[in-house]
Parts: structure tokens; sequence; C-alpha cells
């Protein structure tokens, strides 16, 4: 709304004898805000460290040179105008504009990622060449040919195309930055990039007034450099972010849109140019096919992530996250699946293993230490067994192993008993030497016969029995143990005959 009024007093204020003043009065106005900004984001950068602290510095850079290019622009608003005046605020322009790209390249937090930094740059170059394109169509070409045919050499035309090319590059930033944040709100980072965004936008705006011989204010540029300023004054005196919001917004569906929509404005003018007049010109083509590679590249990252998140999620789904190891349903799949291939030689093993003790470990020690102790628990069941062969954590202290392929049960007490061993080495947590015992319950299944709960429920009668015996020992699973007097443990009952049975059975 601001910018809006100061455009239209731009329009009403042309007389002689109150334009000039109005002007200087202009400038002036531009310069106190830009020194309000300057005075904020040095009050922010006093209170930031590293790559935080450095974007606030250049910040404060940026407004500060545009405070001392406006007020060097009010001597060529004045009666003697000065070219020497109005090229050294077009350099200062230049500066702040440097400034700014170097200042938004901070607000990024550095990405120990690849991906995640080649994504970000591929979205900045598709944002970048986009605006080129849609610059050259309605600003930039234009601007290209009014310079050279009002006298200007080529030289002078294409710096103005530089000029330009680093406006752009600041809008695909600032673009950038809002798509990162734009589900967070107004914020202090949204606010600076838009500010930005609009001093780019009116920057162009200025260089085409130029080029045409139109007042520099025209076409809305003077009030979109008070807009501009009012935004960057108050984003400097808003609470600066305790962590970058930027990042933070990437699993927003607007960020992941927000890149394409000067992409598809792009290619929807470069389109109705081809229709309306038959060609796109030398330059156009060039940029279509950039940006058109860009969004191949991008398409070909996002595929990446995508599978690489799937993975993740699968892993998520069949592992568990304290040890590592297979959960049940990976347990259950693996063993489905040997089962059904099994026959009478070669046999499905299970090993039910329960460290005992380790709710000592947890009440003494506490559960870090206990997570501690089931960590190296599973790296020790893990190198016990082939590579071949499926080892999970069924929850608590409680571990199985699965074994493809066996002949007899023996090979499988064998092995169950080499993992006790192994499991009993000494070890230190909480500076405390400590030693794993544990119990195992074994049972075989040749034929595919039994499915995994029945294995399940044989193994867990063994490794009662083996509790029942006096612990740390293993045991194998015979009929018989469906009428001992074995504890039961909660999850099953006894039937009227005396057999144990899975709750619900």
């Amino acid at each position: 709304m601001a910018g809006v009024l100061l455009h239209a007093l731009f329009e009403v204020n042309q007389s002689p004898a109150t334009a000039t003043p109005f002007r200087v009065a202009t400038h002036l106005l531009l310069a106190a805000v830009a020194l309000v900004a300057v005075r904020g984001y040095v009050r922010c950068a006093r209170t930031r460290t590293g790559r935080s602290r450095a974007g606030y510095t250049f910040a404060a850079a940026t407004s500060l040179l545009w405070a001392v290019s406006e007020v060097i622009r009010t001597s060529s608003e004045s009666v003697v105008p000065t070219s020497s005046a109005a090229v050294g605020a077009a350099l200062l322009s230049l500066m702040a504009v440097i400034c700014a790209i170097v200042g938004f390249g901070m607000a990024f937090p550095s990405f120990a990622d690849t991906a995640v930094r080649l994504r970000r740059t591929i979205d900045g170059l598709m944002i970048f060449f986009a605006l080129l394109l849609l610059g050259w169509y309605t600003v930039l070409g234009p601007t290209f040919r009014a310079t050279v045919s009002r006298g200007g050499e080529a030289g002078q035309a294409i710096l103005v195309l530089a000029a330009v090319a680093l406006l752009c590059i600041t809008m695909a930033l600032a673009l950038l930055v809002l798509s990162r944040t734009v589900s967070a709100g107004i914020n202090q980072v949204s606010l600076l990039a838009g500010s930005m965004l609009v001093y780019a936008a009116v920057g162009i705006g200025y260089g085409s007034n130029l080029a045409f011989g139109r007042d520099w204010w025209e076409l809305g540029v003077g009030g979109g450099h008070l807009l501009a300023g009012l935004l960057s004054a108050m984003a400097s005196h808003m609470r600066p972010p305790v962590s970058s919001s930027i990042e933070d917004q990437q699993s927003s569906p607007r960020a992941l849109w927000f890149p394409n929509v000067p992409v598809l404005i792009a290619f929807g003018i470069a389109a109705i140019q081809q229709a309306t007049e038959g060609t796109m010109g030398p330059v156009i083509p060039w940029l279509v096919l950039g940006v058109a590679v860009l969004v191949l590249v991008r398409q070909f990252l996002n595929t990446q992530t995508n599978q690489a998140l799937l993975r993740q999620i699968s892993y998520q789904a069949n592992h568990d996250m304290l040890t590592g190891l297979g959960n049940r349903a990976l347990f259950t799949t693996r063993t489905n699946q040997a089962a059904a291939m099994a026959d009478e030689h070669s046999g499905v093993a299970v090993i039910l293993l329960d460290l005992d003790g380790f709710k000592g470990v947890n009440d003494t020690y506490g559960h870090a230490a206990g997570d501690e102790l089931l960590r190296t628990a599973a790296e020790r069941i893990q190198v016990s067994v082939r590579e071949e062969d499926t080892v999970a954590r069924l929850g608590g202290d409680e571990f199985v192993i699965m074994l493809s392929g066996l002949s007899t049960v023996e090979h499988a007490v064998r092995v169950a008993e080499r993992t006790i061993d192994d499991l009993r080495q000494p070890l230190v947590i909480a500076d405390t030497a400590m030693t794993i015992r544990s119990s195992a319950g074994v049972t075989i299944s040749h034929g595919g016969g039994d499915d995994v709960d029945s294995l399940l429920h044989q193994a867990d009668l063994a490794l009662y029995q083996a509790k029942a015996d006096g612990k740390g020992v293993v045991r194998r699973y015979h009929p018989a143990l469906h009428h001992a007097n074995v504890p039961v443990r909660p999850g099953m009952r006894r039937d009227d005959a005396g057999t144990i049975l899975q709750a619900g059975a």
C-alpha cells in the first residue's frame, strides 16, 4: 500500500516547481528507511555466530550501500545534475545486489548431504533461467534493442544485461528462500526475501525506464523502491529465528511446486511468442533448452530421492531401530519363506534367546546402560551365525535366530551354545564390568509342517525349560514339554489337560 501511494505521489507532483524538491525528498526518505534497516541488521548480527552472523552482516552492508546510493542520487535530481553522481549511484546499487546475493547464500544452512545441495542448486538454476526467459521476452530483449537504437554502444548494452542478470540471480535466490519458508507464514526470512524480490524487480524496471528514455520512477519503479525498503526495515527489526527455517519446510507441498511456477510461465510465454510471431528469436530457444535440461535433471534427482526414501521406509518397517537387527515382521517373512522350501533333509531351526537378569541392569544402571547392553548383545549374536541366517529382536531382551538348511536339531543346539558363550564375554557398560548371561530354546521343523507361530511357541517352551533348569543353558524342544511343569509366561495359558497354549488358542 505504501508503495502504491508513493507512486501516486510521483504521478501528481510533476510541476516544475514541485518535481525536483519532491524527488530529492523521496531519495532521502528511501535512504532513511535503508539506514533503519542497517541498524536492525547490525543488532541481529551481534547476537549471532558463524554463517548466520555473516548473513546479517551482508544484509546490513546491502542496506548501507542502498542508503548511500540514494543520497548520491539526490544530486542527479538537483538543479545542477552530474553524470558522475548517477554513475556512482548505479555502481553502489550494483554492489548492493552482489552483497544481497552473498547474504542469501549465507542464509542457507551448510548441508552435509550432497544430494540436498545439488537439488537446491538445480532449483535455483531453474528459477534463474526461467526468469531470464521471462525477462528477455518482456524487458531484456526490448531494453537491449532500445539501448542500441538510441546510440548506445554494444558494450554498454551488454553491461546493462549483465547487471540485469545479477538482479535475476537475486530474484531466483529470493524465490528459492520463499519456497522453503512459505509454510511458516510471515517471518524475518520471508520478509527479507520478499524485500529483495521487489528490489530486484524494480531494478530491472529502472534499467528499462532509462533505456526507453522514461523517468526512472515510471512503471511502478518509484513505489517499488519504497516497498522494498519498508519490507527490509520490517525484517531487520523482527526477532531472528532460533535456527534456519529454510530447510525445515522441505516436506511442504508448496516447496515442491514453487520452483516450477516460473518455469511454467516462461514456457507459456515462449509458446505464445512462437504462435503469434512464428519465431522465438535467437536467444529464447537456448534459454528454453537450458530450462528443459534442468527440469529433467531435477526430476531424475527427485526419482533418486524417492527411491532412497522408499528404501528407508522399508528398512524401518522391517528392522529394530535400537539394535539394527530385523524385527518380528522380517523374521516372520523369512521364516515362512525358508519353511516353504524345507524338506525331510533340510529343515528350519529357530533359536529363542533371553538375557538373564536384564531387568536388574535397567533398574540399577538406567535405560541408557540397558540399551547399550542390548546393542552389544545384538552385535555378538549377529557374528556368531552365518551370513545367510536371520537374527531378529522380538522385543525387550528377547532375540531369535532362524537357521535354514539344517538336517538335525543338534546343529542348531551347537549354534545356540556357541552364541551363549560369545555373549558371556566380559564387557564394560556405565564404567562397570558386566557379563551377559542368556538362556536359549531350540526347535526344528522339517517338511514345512509348522508355521512361524508354532515354531516360536515350541522354542518358547524350550527356553522356559532352560530357565527352570538354572539359566545359562540351552534346551531343545520335545513334545513332552507341553505337559511339563514349565512356568507359564505372559501371553500363554494351560488347557484343561495341562498343555501350555498361546493366549487365544
